[in-house]
């Protein structure tokens, strides 16, 4: 493998981060119950079980002054819950599974008597990597939400509380996949060898530099470092620095100057590494500013500031949705960079987010009941739970498949074709393997 950097179009992976059990308050169904306890669930951690649910109280109309919004507003809030979350971490997840089949194929030159309508069919499948600028967003919406839902301007416990809440949700089950994957390859003939498929970008895996770097999360800044022995794993790298940034720059700007503030401090820092430390683009450091984006929408969802309600309810939001999803997709049929593609997609999802978390709360629209029915169907959402550990695991899965099927001497559209069924299915298996016997005995467990 060269040590040049890899080519951004074979950077594309996701991370499913953990899902959040977010509750909000606002909106018509308000109205009718104006007594109410008015309790607004929104964590970092856990998933839409109730059995791990918690609250956050919001602070009582007596405890604000009387010229605050929030006071003037609390009496109209009414919980509602985000069920959508889980639902676009699940169709993320599967387009990112996806993706990663498609190019274990196509990426190699050896594969080329696949029938050509079949992957005419199947080549949109090419830009499943939008799942992980949508991932990214999601991220800044979730972490952003429990500070909106207590009116607070701080994270809870603080910095040291917020890093060790992070640590404790996504390090344990990222280790036991970097050890599982190092473990396939010493114990898998031939599967730490270079063959010509997708699967060689994660080699070579043993050398100190990559393990050590891979152990402490900064495999990213090198791009002999980035994709090695696990090639997905290298946006958890990016999306763990992402938090110090988060818990250390922007929140204190968005304390002091507000959130708009806090997203322009973004758009500068991710300007950085390119300029400062003249890093290429594979160290992705735009996605800070996607992340911001998801800060930003999580603040015009739930903030009951005037300004934020306004917007959240003035404009037209189902429309605005509409016309950026749709130009999304003719960014993709057309042809446009890969990075035209994602920031436009981060958008999208961002208002798509605002909408959703609206449309909950006042059902507005037979549309948006539909399009609402399919986000939060429930294998879906129930695929989005365990998101994470599918991510973690897929990709070594779908190489040992890719190898069992190219020494069954099958024909290649045939092999082509099972590698999509049993790759989907497979990496959903040992995901929710993951996901049982490690990932969710650290999430958080709520009364």
């Amino acid at each position: 493998m060269s040590t040049e950097a890899p080519p951004i179009q074979n950077l594309r992976s996701s991370e499913a981060l953990p899902s959040e059990e977010l509750l909000s308050s606002q909106g018509a169904l308000a109205s009718k119950s104006a007594n109410s306890s008015l309790e607004l669930l929104a964590s970092e951690d856990g998933s839409w079980n109730d059995s791990r649910a918690s609250t956050a109280t919001l602070p009582s109309r007596e405890a604000l002054p009387v010229s605050s919004p929030v006071a003037k507003n609390t009496s109209n809030l009414e919980a509602a819950r985000f069920r959508f979350i889980d639902g676009l971490r699940g169709i993320c997840v599967l387009m990112v599974v996806s993706h990663h089949i498609f190019f274990e194929i196509f990426e190699s030159k050896k594969w080329v008597e696949v029938n050509p309508t079949v992957q005419s069919i199947t080549s949109w499948l090419w830009h499943g990597y939008l799942g992980l600028p949508i991932f990214i967003v999601l991220s800044g919406f979730c972490l952003m939400l429990p500070v909106v839902a207590s009116n607070s301007d701080t994270l809870s416990g603080g910095f040291k509380g917020f890093i060790y809440r992070r640590a404790k949700r996504i390090l344990p089950p990222y280790y036991a996949a970097l050890g599982l994957s190092l473990l396939l390859l010493l114990v898998v003939p031939g599967f730490s060898q270079p063959s010509g498929f997708h699967w060689d970008w994660s080699l070579p895996a043993f050398k100190k530099g990559i393990i050590f770097s891979h152990l402490f999360l900064v495999h990213n800044i090198d791009p002999s470092w980035i994709t090695k022995i696990n090639h997905p794993l290298w946006s958890i790298a990016v999306e763990w620095q992402i938090y110090f940034v988060f818990a250390l720059a922007l929140m204190p700007i968005r304390k002091k100057l507000g959130v708009i503030a806090a997203f322009a401090a973004a758009c500068l820092l991710a300007a950085v590494p390119a300029v400062v430390f003249n890093t290429g683009q594979w160290t992705r450091p735009w996605y800070l500013v996607l992340f911001a984006m998801g800060m930003l929408g999580a603040t015009v969802s739930c903030s009951r500031h005037p300004f934020a309600t306004a917007v959240r309810e003035k404009l037209p939001w189902g429309w605005i949705c509409s016309a950026l999803v749709a130009s999304a997709i003719y960014f993709c049929v057309a042809g446009f960079t890969q990075t035209s593609s994602e920031w436009i997609t981060a958008v999208a999802i961002t208002c798509v987010m605002i909408w959703a978390a609206t449309f909950e709360r006042t059902r507005s629209s037979k549309f948006g009941a539909t399009a609402m029915t399919f986000l939060t169907m429930p294998t879906i959402a129930n695929i989005g739970v365990f998101s994470y550990s599918i991510y973690l695991i897929h990709a070594p899965i779908i190489a040992l498949l890719r190898m069992y099927l190219q020494s069954l001497k099958i024909d290649q559209t045939t092999s082509y074709l099972l590698l999509h069924v049993l790759g989907i299915a497979l990496s959903l298996a040992f995901g929710y393997a993951l996901f049982y016997f490690v990932e969710r005995h650290f999430l958080s467990k709520r009364k």
